[in-house]
């Protein structure tokens, strides 16, 4: 991402992946000279512009409200079609209809159930790499089975396939589900969550959806390196984890102009967790042994870069990501956080 110009009165930015740029500017005079400057160097240019286009596979929608609808409908329809090819009928035959992508067993490992035969391993692969691709930019409702799948990659089962078959019925149920971000500040809010001792190793996962006025623009499930000795430790390295991304999110945004920035509220569910880091050390003898680098959360909070507050479980978004959650949770808490209507009977 590149800037050009002052803050407030001149500046261009450009997004480039690859050979795609995706251009703003709060004066269209500026992509104009833009446009055509870059013509002069490069002829064969494709451009898009209106309220509806496509950047990465991504179908970015744009209200005059200022709402902006991400969807990736067309690249479902590709999957699907894949699916088709490799398992005819098989999702059309189902009558079952889930309300979630995962069940409530999803970490658990059925060491008995058969390994997958080599072309079925490979299907598996591809489509591990491709859900990563299109969940990561506008399907994060699906990103916790996508985490734990991507992990099975090497000695995927047939317990791995049906889990695999429960994604992909998923996503085809609720192919419209669009991701909406809405202006309401320029607050930037993060929900950790941590299950504890979930996997066969006994490591735990990690939960996080950082947002940006209320939508999320990135989000995180993943196993943890290292071993947590109580729930309250595992909370704390999944805080400690993520607030890397906080701060670099918040000098992000002062590049762009916005120098007045309110302090990051970090939510968390976890009561003994605040009370720990506000101490910035141990409280007693069973977290003694925790690592110092899990403190400067402290340092964060002293220097009023970011502030904690406790959020009933009930309403913790980022628990959608630690684990496997039921169907009425997931229903709740995945419509909070793709901002969307409910889209499930």
């Amino acid at each position: 991402m590149f800037n050009k110009g002052t803050p407030g009165v001149d500046q261009i930015t450009t997004c480039i992946y690859v050979d795609e740029i995706l251009i703003s500017a709060d004066n269209e005079e500026l992509i104009d000279e833009f446009i055509t400057n870059f013509k002069k160097n490069y002829k064969d240019v494709t451009i898009k512009e209106g309220p509806i286009m496509d950047y990465l596979g991504m179908q970015l929608e744009h209200h005059r409200n200022g709402e902006i609808k991400i969807s990736m409908k067309g690249y479902i329809d590709k999957i699907m079609t894949q699916w088709d090819a490799w398992n005819p009928k098989d999702l059309s035959e189902d009558l079952r209809k889930y309300a979630t992508p995962m069940d409530t067993n999803l970490f658990n490992v059925d060491y008995n159930s058969p390994l997958l035969a080599e072309e079925k391993k490979e299907q598996f692969h591809s489509l591990v790499g491709t859900l990563i691709f299109m969940i990561k930019r506008a399907r994060p409702d699906c990103l916790c089975p996508l985490a734990f799948l991507s992990g099975r990659v090497q000695a995927p089962t047939q317990q791995d396939w049906d889990k695999m078959r429960r994604l992909i019925s998923f996503l085809k149920q609720t192919r419209e589900r669009e991701l909406i971000i809405r202006p309401t500040s320029m607050r930037l809010e993060a929900y950790m969550d941590a299950s504890y001792g979930t996997h066969v190793d006994r490591k735990s996962h990690s939960g996080a959806v950082l947002t940006l006025a209320g939508a999320p623009y990135f989000c995180k499930s993943s196993r943890q390196k290292t071993v947590a000795k109580s729930s309250c430790e595992a909370e704390i390295i999944a805080m400690s984890d993520c607030c890397g991304w906080l701060i670099w999110s918040h000098q992000f945004l002062k590049e762009q102009g916005y120098n007045h920035l309110p302090k990051i509220k970090v939510w968390e569910d976890n009561e003994s967790v605040i009370i720990l880091i506000k101490k910035g050390k141990p409280a007693s003898d069973a977290s003694r042994h925790f690592e110092i680098r899990y403190f400067y959360v402290k340092d964060l909070i002293d220097r009023e870069i970011l502030e904690q507050e406790h959020l009933g479980t009930e309403e913790m978004t980022a628990d959608v990501f630690s684990k496997g959650t039921t169907n009425e949770i997931f229903v709740k808490l995945s419509h909070k956080l793709m901002n969307s209507a409910s889209d499930l009977s």
